[in-house]
Parts: C-alpha cells; sequence; structure tokens
C-alpha cells in the first residue's frame, strides 16, 4: 500500500519546533546535579553495562533496562578503546599482548571510582530519546489532527516529568472528597488553567446516560 505524506507548512514546522523546545526545558530543569542519584535503581541501571563488559551476566538481563545496559556497555567499551590508545601516564610498560587487559581494568576502576560522567552521558542519551519520542507523538498528531494535534499529542508527550511527579504525590482531601484529580495538583501548589467552551458533553453516570451517548454516536451529533 503506497503511504501518502504531505508536506508540513510552516505552521507545523513551529510548532514542533515549540514541543521539542517545551519537553527540552522541562527536562533541563529538572536534570540532576553532578552526584545525585534519586532512586537507588539508578546505580543497577549503570552497573549492568559494566557488568557484561567485564563478562558477568547482569542483575537484570531481561527487563526493561536492557537497553541501558548495552548503552552502558558502548561507553565502557569506548572507554576502554581509548585507554588502549592513550595509555595512562603512570602505567607501567607492559608487552603488546598484556595491553587490551591494562585498558580494560584502567577504564573499569576509573569509572567505577567515579561514576558521575558516566551518569551524565546516560541522563544524556536518555533525553536524546526523549525528545524523539516527542518528535514522534507530533507526527502522530500531526497525521490524524494537523498541527494542532500534533501540538497537542506533542506537548502530552513533553510534559511526561509533570505526570511522573504528579503521580508520586499523595492524594489530597479536596481530591478524595471531590473526586477531582486536579485538585491534587493545585493543593500542592501547581498553577492550572481553566477555560469556557460551548460544547456540551454528555455524563455518563447511568445505562440511561450510556444510550444517549450512543444515540449521538450514530447520528453523529457531537
Amino acid at each position: 500500500m503506497e503511504q501518502i505524506c504531505y508536506p508540513w507548512s510552516s505552521r507545523a514546522r513551529w510548532a514542533v519546533m515549540a514541543v521539542l523546545l517545551l519537553g527540552l526545558a522541562l527536562r533541563l530543569v529538572n536534570f540532576p546535579s553532578r552526584y545525585e542519584i534519586r532512586d537507588m535503581d539508578e546505580i543497577s541501571y549503570l552497573e549492568n553495562g559494566l557488568l557484561v563488559w567485564e563478562g558477568m551476566t547482569p542483575g537484570a538481563a531481561a527487563s526493561v533496562d536492557g537497553p541501558e545496559t548495552w548503552m552502558g556497555w558502548l561507553y565502557i567499551a569506548g572507554h576502554s578503546a581509548w585507554q588502549f590508545v592513550h595509555p595512562a601516564p603512570d602505567q607501567p610498560p607492559v608487552p603488546a599482548q598484556v595491553r587490551p587487559f591494562m585498558a580494560v581494568d584502567r577504564a573499569l576502576f576509573d569509572t567505577y571510582a567515579d561514576m558521575s560522567g558516566f551518569h551524565r552521558y546516560m541522563l544524556c542519551l536518555q533525553l536524546l530519546i526523549a525528545l524523539a519520542a516527542i518528535y514522534a507523538a507530533f507526527r502522530l498528531g500531526w497525521h490524524y489532527g494537523g498541527w494542532a494535534g500534533g501540538m497537542a499529542l506533542g506537548a502530552i508527550v513533553a510534559c511526561l516529568p509533570f505526570y511522573i511527579e504528579f503521580a508520586a504525590m499523595t492524594p489530597t482531601f479536596l481530591e478524595i472528597s471531590e473526586k477531582l484529580e486536579q485538585l491534587r495538583a493545585v493543593e500542592n501548589g501547581v498553577r492550572i488553567r481553566v477555560v469556557e467552551t460551548e460544547f456540551e458533553s454528555i455524563g455518563v453516570d447511568t445505562p440511561a446516560d450510556l444510550e444517549k451517548v450512543l444515540a449521538k454516536l450514530k447520528t453523529k451529533a457531537f
């Protein structure tokens, strides 16, 4: 089946740049400091790639951190190659057959001694992956809803850090009493925007309400 691709308008280009900048800004504002670890699982995620390079089985061989394991493997492999080509000044002269092992040992020792650079490398890769996901979300929204659909879906993915933070917030008294999740954000100091609309929706609380919605859908009266 031939796929039809429509050229992007200038408005769509500005929109995708806006959502990418939004996603980048939200993540840079929340970027960890040099030696900051926000979750103990981060340590195991970092170590898995090093363990594979040493020839050992990582602690979580088949899990969601699989891509991170191989990104870590690439990092330590590149670091070892650098140590092989540019050995440390304090490294004693050794036979050529031993130099690869010395390079691997030095690379692993340096990385374990100070994992901040390795941590930043992993975070920057994750940032690039997040931007790629925002771009993909924009394209999906643009395909079905034009530049406005791309802007909406791209912005949702761009704001994922807030959704994760929101999910970690404890439900507040007003949210529990009113059954309104947005009150959790308001009570935690988050500003939200409310606008009026002329669109009339139907609340589905009873089987009779469901019948009304189904009737509307059949007549396309929405």
